[in-house]
Protein backbone atom coordinates (compact mmCIF):
# COMPACT_ATOMS: atom_id res chain seq x y z
CA UNK A 1 0.00 0.00 0.00
CA UNK A 2 1.52 3.53 -0.92
CA UNK A 3 1.70 5.99 1.57
CA UNK A 4 -0.33 8.61 1.35
CA UNK A 5 0.72 12.88 0.29
CA UNK A 6 0.40 14.76 3.15
CA UNK A 7 -2.10 17.69 2.73
CA UNK A 8 0.50 20.12 4.21
CA UNK A 9 2.94 19.21 1.52
CA UNK A 10 -0.01 19.68 -1.51
CA UNK A 11 -0.57 23.48 0.57
CA UNK A 12 2.99 24.16 0.22
CA UNK A 13 3.44 23.02 -3.55
CA UNK A 14 0.03 24.95 -4.95
CA UNK A 15 1.36 28.08 -2.73
CA UNK A 16 4.34 28.60 -4.86
CA UNK A 17 4.49 31.03 -7.32
CA UNK A 18 5.74 30.40 -10.91
CA UNK A 19 7.49 33.92 -11.09
CA UNK A 20 9.53 33.33 -7.89
CA UNK A 21 12.26 32.11 -9.93
CA UNK A 22 12.33 35.88 -11.23
CA UNK A 23 11.71 38.23 -8.93
CA UNK A 24 13.01 36.21 -5.50
CA UNK A 25 16.01 33.41 -6.89
CA UNK A 26 18.22 31.68 -5.01
CA UNK A 27 20.80 31.90 -7.30
CA UNK A 28 21.52 33.72 -10.58
CA UNK A 29 23.93 33.03 -12.96
CA UNK A 30 24.87 36.32 -15.24
CA UNK A 31 25.44 35.10 -18.69
CA UNK A 32 27.60 37.75 -20.53
CA UNK A 33 29.04 39.33 -17.34
CA UNK A 34 32.48 41.16 -18.34
CA UNK A 35 34.84 43.42 -16.58
CA UNK A 36 34.69 45.86 -19.83
CA UNK A 37 33.85 49.54 -18.47
CA UNK A 38 30.62 50.99 -19.32
CA UNK A 39 29.35 47.11 -20.81
CA UNK A 40 26.34 46.00 -20.26
CA UNK A 41 27.59 42.74 -18.70
CA UNK A 42 29.68 44.31 -16.15
CA UNK A 43 26.90 47.04 -14.99
CA UNK A 44 24.62 44.04 -14.65
CA UNK A 45 27.04 42.20 -12.29
CA UNK A 46 28.52 45.31 -10.51
CA UNK A 47 24.34 45.70 -9.51
CA UNK A 48 23.66 42.53 -8.80
CA UNK A 49 26.40 41.80 -6.42
CA UNK A 50 26.29 45.40 -5.02
CA UNK A 51 22.60 44.88 -3.83
CA UNK A 52 22.81 41.68 -1.94
CA UNK A 53 19.34 40.16 -2.11
CA UNK A 54 20.01 36.57 -0.45
CA UNK A 55 21.34 34.66 -3.78
CA UNK A 56 24.35 33.30 -4.87
CA UNK A 57 25.47 35.53 -7.87
CA UNK A 58 27.52 32.95 -10.42
CA UNK A 59 29.15 35.12 -13.37
CA UNK A 60 29.59 33.29 -17.01
CA UNK A 61 31.88 33.98 -19.28
CA UNK A 62 34.63 31.56 -21.16
CA UNK A 63 37.11 34.18 -21.65
CA UNK A 64 37.65 35.14 -17.61
CA UNK A 65 38.24 33.03 -14.67
CA UNK A 66 36.99 35.94 -12.39
CA UNK A 67 35.28 39.63 -13.15
CA UNK A 68 35.02 41.91 -10.28
CA UNK A 69 37.10 39.38 -8.08
CA UNK A 70 34.18 36.99 -8.38
CA UNK A 71 35.46 33.67 -9.70
CA UNK A 72 33.73 33.07 -13.41
CA UNK A 73 32.64 29.97 -15.44
CA UNK A 74 33.15 28.52 -19.18
CA UNK A 75 29.36 28.00 -19.49
CA UNK A 76 26.02 27.11 -17.58
CA UNK A 77 27.59 23.27 -17.55
CA UNK A 78 30.22 24.07 -15.23
CA UNK A 79 28.70 25.82 -12.53
CA UNK A 80 29.03 24.54 -8.82
CA UNK A 81 25.53 24.37 -8.02
CA UNK A 82 21.85 24.63 -9.48
CA UNK A 83 20.72 27.96 -10.88
CA UNK A 84 17.01 29.36 -11.11
CA UNK A 85 17.72 32.18 -13.06
CA UNK A 86 19.63 33.07 -15.69
CA UNK A 87 20.55 36.96 -16.86
CA UNK A 88 21.90 37.37 -20.32
CA UNK A 89 23.37 39.58 -21.72
CA UNK A 90 25.15 38.14 -24.86
CA UNK A 91 24.76 38.89 -28.80
CA UNK A 92 21.11 38.32 -30.29
CA UNK A 93 22.51 35.06 -32.15
CA UNK A 94 23.81 33.48 -28.82
CA UNK A 95 21.01 33.76 -27.10
CA UNK A 96 18.64 30.87 -28.64
CA UNK A 97 21.76 28.21 -28.04
CA UNK A 98 21.85 30.02 -24.25
CA UNK A 99 18.44 30.05 -23.64
CA UNK A 100 18.58 25.56 -24.60
CA UNK A 101 21.62 25.20 -22.65
CA UNK A 102 19.38 26.70 -19.81
CA UNK A 103 16.57 24.14 -20.20
CA UNK A 104 19.09 21.02 -20.20
CA UNK A 105 20.02 22.33 -16.90
CA UNK A 106 17.00 23.19 -15.37
CA UNK A 107 17.01 26.79 -15.13
CA UNK A 108 13.38 27.80 -14.50
CA UNK A 109 13.53 31.79 -15.43
CA UNK A 110 15.56 34.11 -17.89
CA UNK A 111 15.88 37.40 -18.35
CA UNK A 112 17.44 38.36 -21.90
CA UNK A 113 18.56 41.88 -21.74
CA UNK A 114 19.70 41.12 -25.48
CA UNK A 115 18.59 43.25 -28.39
CA UNK A 116 18.80 42.41 -32.33
CA UNK A 117 15.38 40.40 -32.00
CA UNK A 118 11.83 41.56 -33.43
CA UNK A 119 12.85 45.00 -33.39
CA UNK A 120 15.61 44.33 -36.15
CA UNK A 121 13.70 42.72 -38.50
CA UNK A 122 12.99 39.50 -39.82
CA UNK A 123 15.88 37.62 -38.93
CA UNK A 124 15.81 39.05 -34.87
CA UNK A 125 11.91 37.70 -35.42
CA UNK A 126 13.05 34.43 -36.14
CA UNK A 127 15.69 33.88 -33.05
CA UNK A 128 12.96 35.29 -30.95
CA UNK A 129 10.97 32.03 -32.74
CA UNK A 130 14.00 29.97 -31.34
CA UNK A 131 14.14 31.24 -27.98
CA UNK A 132 10.28 30.38 -27.47
CA UNK A 133 10.19 27.11 -28.75
CA UNK A 134 13.55 26.59 -26.35
CA UNK A 135 11.95 28.05 -23.62
CA UNK A 136 8.26 26.09 -24.02
CA UNK A 137 10.60 22.62 -24.04
CA UNK A 138 11.32 23.71 -20.23
CA UNK A 139 8.58 25.94 -19.51
CA UNK A 140 11.15 28.43 -18.81
CA UNK A 141 9.66 31.91 -17.55
CA UNK A 142 11.07 34.49 -19.66
CA UNK A 143 11.62 38.58 -19.30
CA UNK A 144 12.52 40.32 -22.60
CA UNK A 145 14.54 40.35 -25.30
CA UNK A 146 15.35 43.37 -25.37
CA UNK A 147 14.49 44.71 -22.02
CA UNK A 148 16.70 46.64 -19.50
CA UNK A 149 16.13 43.88 -16.50
CA UNK A 150 14.10 43.04 -13.61
CA UNK A 151 14.50 45.12 -10.17
CA UNK A 152 12.65 44.42 -7.08
CA UNK A 153 13.18 46.98 -3.58
CA UNK A 154 11.48 44.11 -1.93
CA UNK A 155 13.74 42.00 -1.91
CA UNK A 156 16.28 44.18 -3.34
CA UNK A 157 17.43 42.40 -6.61
CA UNK A 158 18.93 44.33 -9.20
CA UNK A 159 18.75 42.90 -12.27
CA UNK A 160 19.52 45.95 -14.25
CA UNK A 161 21.71 47.96 -16.50
CA UNK A 162 22.90 51.61 -17.49
CA UNK A 163 20.09 53.97 -15.49
CA UNK A 164 22.01 56.47 -17.44
CA UNK A 165 18.79 56.11 -19.45
CA UNK A 166 17.45 58.37 -16.79
CA UNK A 167 19.62 61.13 -17.43
CA UNK A 168 19.69 61.25 -21.04
CA UNK A 169 15.61 60.64 -21.24
CA UNK A 170 15.28 63.50 -19.20
CA UNK A 171 17.76 65.86 -21.06
CA UNK A 172 17.09 64.58 -24.66
CA UNK A 173 14.02 63.54 -26.61
CA UNK A 174 13.31 60.22 -27.47
CA UNK A 175 14.53 59.43 -30.98
CA UNK A 176 11.66 58.66 -33.28
CA UNK A 177 13.83 55.81 -35.13
CA UNK A 178 17.01 53.39 -35.09
CA UNK A 179 19.19 55.53 -37.57
CA UNK A 180 21.99 57.19 -35.74
CA UNK A 181 24.43 59.62 -37.82
CA UNK A 182 27.90 59.73 -35.80
CA UNK A 183 30.48 63.04 -35.99
CA UNK A 184 34.22 62.13 -35.01
CA UNK A 185 37.61 63.60 -35.88
CA UNK A 186 38.80 60.01 -35.94
CA UNK A 187 37.89 56.79 -37.47
CA UNK A 188 38.53 54.15 -35.07
CA UNK A 189 35.95 55.64 -32.71
CA UNK A 190 33.34 56.05 -35.13
CA UNK A 191 34.05 52.31 -36.47
CA UNK A 192 33.82 51.32 -32.43
CA UNK A 193 30.55 53.39 -32.15
CA UNK A 194 29.11 51.74 -36.21
CA UNK A 195 30.33 47.84 -34.61
CA UNK A 196 27.97 49.08 -31.01
CA UNK A 197 25.32 50.75 -32.42
CA UNK A 198 24.74 47.34 -34.57
CA UNK A 199 25.55 44.91 -32.14
CA UNK A 200 22.61 46.47 -29.20
CA UNK A 201 20.06 46.90 -33.18
CA UNK A 202 20.52 49.90 -34.16
CA UNK A 203 21.40 51.34 -38.02
CA UNK A 204 23.58 53.67 -39.44
CA UNK A 205 21.75 56.41 -41.08
CA UNK A 206 21.90 56.83 -44.92
CA UNK A 207 23.51 60.34 -45.51
CA UNK A 208 21.11 62.01 -48.28
CA UNK A 209 22.45 63.03 -51.43
CA UNK A 210 21.73 66.80 -50.13
CA UNK A 211 23.87 66.24 -47.47
CA UNK A 212 26.60 64.84 -48.58
CA UNK A 213 26.94 67.52 -50.98
CA UNK A 214 26.78 69.93 -48.17
CA UNK A 215 29.04 68.92 -45.96
CA UNK A 216 31.74 68.76 -49.57
CA UNK A 217 31.36 72.34 -49.48
CA UNK A 218 32.66 73.21 -46.22
CA UNK A 219 34.86 70.13 -45.29
CA UNK A 220 38.52 69.13 -46.64
CA UNK A 221 38.46 66.62 -49.68
CA UNK A 222 39.42 63.12 -47.89
CA UNK A 223 36.56 63.23 -45.53
CA UNK A 224 34.98 59.85 -44.65
CA UNK A 225 32.40 60.80 -47.91
CA UNK A 226 29.64 58.32 -45.49
CA UNK A 227 28.63 57.93 -42.24
CA UNK A 228 30.23 58.02 -39.64
CA UNK A 229 30.95 61.43 -40.67
CA UNK A 230 35.04 61.64 -40.33
CA UNK A 231 35.63 65.33 -40.31
CA UNK A 232 39.22 64.61 -39.77
CA UNK A 233 41.76 65.09 -37.27
CA UNK A 234 42.11 68.79 -37.49
CA UNK A 235 38.94 69.94 -36.95
CA UNK A 236 38.95 72.93 -34.98
CA UNK A 237 35.24 74.01 -33.16
CA UNK A 238 33.59 75.60 -36.28
CA UNK A 239 34.47 73.00 -38.28
CA UNK A 240 32.19 70.54 -35.82
CA UNK A 241 29.06 72.81 -35.66
CA UNK A 242 28.81 73.51 -38.85
CA UNK A 243 29.04 69.84 -39.61
CA UNK A 244 26.62 68.99 -37.24
CA UNK A 245 24.77 72.39 -38.15
CA UNK A 246 24.49 70.12 -41.63
CA UNK A 247 23.98 66.43 -40.36
CA UNK A 248 21.28 67.19 -37.81
CA UNK A 249 19.29 68.47 -40.90
CA UNK A 250 18.84 64.96 -42.83
CA UNK A 251 16.22 63.78 -42.76
CA UNK A 252 17.71 60.17 -42.84
CA UNK A 253 18.84 60.25 -39.16
CA UNK A 254 17.19 60.24 -36.07
CA UNK A 255 19.88 60.96 -33.93
CA UNK A 256 23.21 62.15 -33.52
CA UNK A 257 26.24 61.36 -31.75
CA UNK A 258 29.64 63.89 -31.27
CA UNK A 259 32.62 62.24 -30.85
CA UNK A 260 36.03 64.13 -30.07
CA UNK A 261 39.79 62.88 -29.34
CA UNK A 262 42.13 64.74 -27.86
CA UNK A 263 44.24 65.51 -31.03
CA UNK A 264 46.95 68.51 -31.92
CA UNK A 265 44.16 70.93 -33.33
CA UNK A 266 41.69 69.92 -30.96
CA UNK A 267 39.99 71.96 -28.66
CA UNK A 268 37.31 70.25 -26.26
CA UNK A 269 36.58 73.46 -24.37
CA UNK A 270 35.70 75.30 -27.20
CA UNK A 271 34.27 72.76 -28.97
CA UNK A 272 31.96 72.04 -26.04
CA UNK A 273 31.22 75.88 -26.26
CA UNK A 274 30.41 76.12 -29.42
CA UNK A 275 28.04 73.25 -29.26
CA UNK A 276 26.04 74.49 -26.86
CA UNK A 277 23.27 75.95 -29.41
CA UNK A 278 22.39 72.75 -30.99
CA UNK A 279 21.31 70.99 -27.63
CA UNK A 280 18.11 70.66 -28.37
CA UNK A 281 17.35 69.67 -32.05
CA UNK A 282 13.93 69.07 -32.52
CA UNK A 283 12.53 65.80 -32.57
CA UNK A 284 16.39 64.18 -32.37
CA UNK A 285 18.29 63.12 -29.54
CA UNK A 286 22.35 64.52 -29.51
CA UNK A 287 24.55 62.48 -27.60
CA UNK A 288 28.23 63.44 -26.96
CA UNK A 289 31.96 61.43 -26.26
CA UNK A 290 34.62 63.41 -25.09
CA UNK A 291 37.69 61.06 -25.14
CA UNK A 292 40.51 61.87 -23.23
CA UNK A 293 39.69 62.06 -19.19
CA UNK A 294 40.55 64.54 -17.60
CA UNK A 295 42.07 66.59 -20.59
CA UNK A 296 38.39 66.99 -21.91
CA UNK A 297 36.62 67.24 -18.58
CA UNK A 298 35.74 70.94 -18.63
CA UNK A 299 34.41 70.68 -22.10
CA UNK A 300 32.34 67.57 -20.62
CA UNK A 301 30.65 69.30 -17.90
CA UNK A 302 29.92 72.44 -20.04
CA UNK A 303 27.95 69.57 -21.97
CA UNK A 304 26.04 68.36 -19.00
CA UNK A 305 25.41 71.37 -17.95
CA UNK A 306 23.87 72.35 -21.17
CA UNK A 307 21.62 68.78 -21.65
CA UNK A 308 24.09 66.91 -23.59
CA UNK A 309 24.59 63.58 -22.05
CA UNK A 310 28.42 62.67 -22.48
CA UNK A 311 30.24 59.19 -22.21
CA UNK A 312 33.82 58.46 -22.24
CA UNK A 313 33.55 55.59 -24.99
CA UNK A 314 31.59 55.72 -27.83
CA UNK A 315 30.71 52.54 -28.02
CA UNK A 316 28.66 53.16 -24.88
CA UNK A 317 27.11 56.40 -26.34
CA UNK A 318 25.83 54.53 -29.50
CA UNK A 319 24.31 52.04 -27.58
CA UNK A 320 22.61 54.54 -25.15
CA UNK A 321 21.04 55.86 -28.37
CA UNK A 322 19.81 52.26 -29.12
CA UNK A 323 18.73 51.81 -25.71
CA UNK A 324 16.64 55.12 -26.25
CA UNK A 325 15.34 54.34 -29.52
CA UNK A 326 13.62 50.57 -28.08
CA UNK A 327 12.16 52.09 -25.06
CA UNK A 328 10.24 54.52 -27.67
CA UNK A 329 9.67 51.54 -29.84
CA UNK A 330 8.23 49.75 -26.39
CA UNK A 331 6.49 52.34 -25.55
CA UNK A 332 4.74 53.17 -28.88
CA UNK A 333 3.33 49.09 -28.63
CA UNK A 334 2.10 49.36 -25.25
CA UNK A 335 0.20 52.93 -25.97
CA UNK A 336 -1.16 51.60 -29.03
CA UNK A 337 -4.97 51.47 -29.43
CA UNK A 338 -6.47 48.87 -30.87
CA UNK A 339 -8.99 50.17 -33.91
CA UNK A 340 -12.75 49.00 -33.35
CA UNK A 341 -14.29 48.36 -36.56
CA UNK A 342 -15.90 50.76 -38.36
CA UNK A 343 -19.60 48.68 -38.12
CA UNK A 344 -19.21 48.78 -34.42
CA UNK A 345 -18.92 52.47 -34.20
CA UNK A 346 -22.35 52.87 -35.65
CA UNK A 347 -23.84 49.87 -34.01
CA UNK A 348 -22.20 49.38 -30.71
CA UNK A 349 -21.61 45.75 -30.50
CA UNK A 350 -21.51 43.42 -33.22
CA UNK A 351 -24.47 41.03 -34.23
CA UNK A 352 -24.27 38.29 -31.62
CA UNK A 353 -27.38 37.18 -31.53
CA UNK A 354 -27.33 36.29 -35.58
CA UNK A 355 -23.75 34.11 -34.27
CA UNK A 356 -25.97 32.61 -31.50
CA UNK A 357 -28.50 31.51 -34.16
CA UNK A 358 -26.03 30.09 -36.49
CA UNK A 359 -24.54 28.18 -34.02
CA UNK A 360 -27.58 26.74 -32.12
CA UNK A 361 -28.76 25.88 -35.11
CA UNK A 362 -25.83 23.55 -36.28
CA UNK A 363 -25.37 21.76 -32.43
CA UNK A 364 -29.24 21.54 -32.62
CA UNK A 365 -28.67 19.40 -35.76
CA UNK A 366 -25.96 17.64 -34.47
CA UNK A 367 -23.43 19.53 -36.58
CA UNK A 368 -19.57 20.03 -35.13
CA UNK A 369 -18.29 22.31 -37.96
CA UNK A 370 -20.40 25.03 -39.55
CA UNK A 371 -20.69 25.44 -43.28
CA UNK A 372 -18.40 27.76 -45.28
CA UNK A 373 -21.51 30.09 -45.63
CA UNK A 374 -22.13 29.76 -41.83
CA UNK A 375 -18.61 30.46 -40.94
CA UNK A 376 -18.55 33.84 -43.46
CA UNK A 377 -21.91 34.71 -41.45
CA UNK A 378 -19.94 34.47 -38.34
CA UNK A 379 -16.85 36.89 -39.21
CA UNK A 380 -19.12 39.29 -40.88
CA UNK A 381 -21.08 39.55 -37.55
CA UNK A 382 -18.04 40.72 -36.01
CA UNK A 383 -16.81 43.25 -38.69
CA UNK A 384 -14.49 40.92 -40.14
CA UNK A 385 -14.09 41.86 -43.68
CA UNK A 386 -15.50 38.52 -46.04
CA UNK A 387 -16.32 38.05 -49.98
CA UNK A 388 -19.33 38.31 -51.03
CA UNK A 389 -21.97 34.10 -50.68
CA UNK A 390 -24.78 33.52 -52.30
CA UNK A 391 -26.51 30.13 -51.63
CA UNK A 392 -27.81 28.58 -54.54
CA UNK A 393 -30.64 25.06 -54.20
CA UNK A 394 -30.68 24.86 -58.17
CA UNK A 395 -28.80 25.74 -61.57
CA UNK A 396 -31.36 28.86 -62.05
CA UNK A 397 -30.84 30.03 -58.61
CA UNK A 398 -27.04 29.95 -59.39
CA UNK A 399 -27.09 31.85 -62.52
CA UNK A 400 -29.63 34.37 -60.51
CA UNK A 401 -26.63 34.81 -57.91
CA UNK A 402 -23.63 35.37 -60.56
CA UNK A 403 -25.74 37.69 -62.16
CA UNK A 404 -26.33 39.81 -59.67
CA UNK A 405 -22.70 38.96 -58.06
CA UNK A 406 -21.00 39.82 -61.94
CA UNK A 407 -19.20 37.62 -63.84
CA UNK A 408 -16.39 35.81 -63.58
CA UNK A 409 -17.76 33.77 -60.92
CA UNK A 410 -16.43 30.70 -58.67
CA UNK A 411 -19.13 28.05 -57.70
CA UNK A 412 -18.39 25.29 -54.51
CA UNK A 413 -20.34 22.40 -53.66
CA UNK A 414 -22.66 23.86 -50.33
CA UNK A 415 -22.95 20.70 -47.99
CA UNK A 416 -23.47 20.04 -44.15
CA UNK A 417 -20.92 16.87 -43.85
CA UNK A 418 -17.92 17.51 -46.71
CA UNK A 419 -15.63 19.96 -45.97
CA UNK A 420 -12.61 19.52 -48.41
CA UNK A 421 -14.98 20.51 -51.40
CA UNK A 422 -12.10 19.88 -53.72
CA UNK A 423 -11.19 16.21 -53.03
CA UNK A 424 -14.64 15.60 -54.56
CA UNK A 425 -14.81 18.20 -57.63
CA UNK A 426 -16.67 21.11 -55.67
CA UNK A 427 -14.95 24.12 -56.86
CA UNK A 428 -15.43 25.22 -60.37
CA UNK A 429 -13.58 28.38 -61.33
CA UNK A 430 -13.63 31.19 -63.96
CA UNK A 431 -16.70 30.85 -65.02
CA UNK A 432 -17.90 33.53 -67.30
CA UNK A 433 -21.41 33.39 -68.88
CA UNK A 434 -24.85 31.77 -67.54
CA UNK A 435 -24.09 28.68 -69.52
CA UNK A 436 -20.76 27.96 -67.96
CA UNK A 437 -22.59 28.01 -64.33
CA UNK A 438 -25.31 25.72 -65.21
CA UNK A 439 -22.51 22.98 -66.70
CA UNK A 440 -20.69 23.87 -63.31
CA UNK A 441 -23.30 23.02 -61.19
CA UNK A 442 -24.12 19.56 -62.76
CA UNK A 443 -20.10 18.78 -62.69
CA UNK A 444 -20.47 19.26 -59.05
CA UNK A 445 -23.42 17.28 -58.63
CA UNK A 446 -21.89 14.40 -60.81
CA UNK A 447 -18.88 14.25 -59.74
CA UNK A 448 -19.68 14.01 -56.12
CA UNK A 449 -22.56 11.45 -56.87
CA UNK A 450 -19.70 9.41 -58.72
CA UNK A 451 -17.81 9.81 -54.81
CA UNK A 452 -20.54 8.42 -53.19
CA UNK A 453 -20.91 5.31 -55.25
CA UNK A 454 -17.84 4.30 -56.15
CA UNK A 455 -15.20 6.02 -53.45
CA UNK A 456 -15.43 4.07 -49.61
CA UNK A 457 -14.35 6.80 -47.85
CA UNK A 458 -17.51 8.75 -49.11
CA UNK A 459 -20.10 6.01 -49.89
CA UNK A 460 -20.39 5.29 -46.22
CA UNK A 461 -22.48 8.72 -46.05
CA UNK A 462 -24.89 6.92 -48.50
CA UNK A 463 -26.71 8.85 -51.23
CA UNK A 464 -29.76 10.00 -49.49
CA UNK A 465 -28.45 12.29 -46.64
CA UNK A 466 -29.90 15.33 -46.75
CA UNK A 467 -26.83 17.44 -45.75
CA UNK A 468 -24.49 15.55 -48.23
CA UNK A 469 -25.70 17.50 -51.30
CA UNK A 470 -27.67 21.24 -50.37
CA UNK A 471 -26.60 23.28 -53.65
CA UNK A 472 -23.45 25.26 -54.11
CA UNK A 473 -22.41 28.68 -53.50
CA UNK A 474 -21.46 31.60 -55.91
CA UNK A 475 -19.05 33.67 -55.37
CA UNK A 476 -16.90 36.25 -57.31
CA UNK A 477 -13.53 34.85 -58.88
CA UNK A 478 -10.61 37.08 -57.25
CA UNK A 479 -7.38 38.00 -59.48
CA UNK A 480 -4.50 38.03 -57.02
CA UNK A 481 -1.06 39.57 -59.04
CA UNK A 482 0.80 36.50 -57.76
CA UNK A 483 -1.17 34.19 -60.82
CA UNK A 484 -3.29 34.17 -63.15
CA UNK A 485 -6.73 33.10 -61.99
CA UNK A 486 -7.42 32.75 -57.88
CA UNK A 487 -11.04 31.45 -56.16
CA UNK A 488 -11.38 31.29 -52.79
CA UNK A 489 -10.58 28.18 -51.70
CA UNK A 490 -11.47 26.17 -48.26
Amino acid sequence: MEKPIQSDIILRTENINPLDVIFTPKSVAVIGASEKPDSVGRTLLWNLISNPFGATVLPVNPKHHSILGIRAYPSIYDLPEAVELAVIATPAPTVPGIIADCVEVGVKGAIILSAGFKEAGAEGLALEQQILEQAQRGKMRIIGPNCLGVMSPRTGLNATFLFDMAEVLAKQPRPQGPRLTILTNAGGPGVLATDALIAAGGEIAPISEETSASLHQILPKHWSHGNPIDILGDADPQRYTKALEIAAKDPNSDGLLVILTPQAMTDPTQTAEQLKPYAQIAGKPILASWMGGAGVAAGEMILNQNHIPTYAYPDTAARMFSYMWQSSYNLRGIYETPVMPAFEAASGVPDRYCVEKIIQAASQAGRTILTEFESKQVLAAYGIPVVATCVAKNQDDAVQCAEKIGYPVVLKLFSHTITHKTDVGGVQLNLTDAEAVRKAYRTIESSLNEKLLHDPHYSKLGTHDSGIFLGVTVQPMLTSPRSKDTGILN
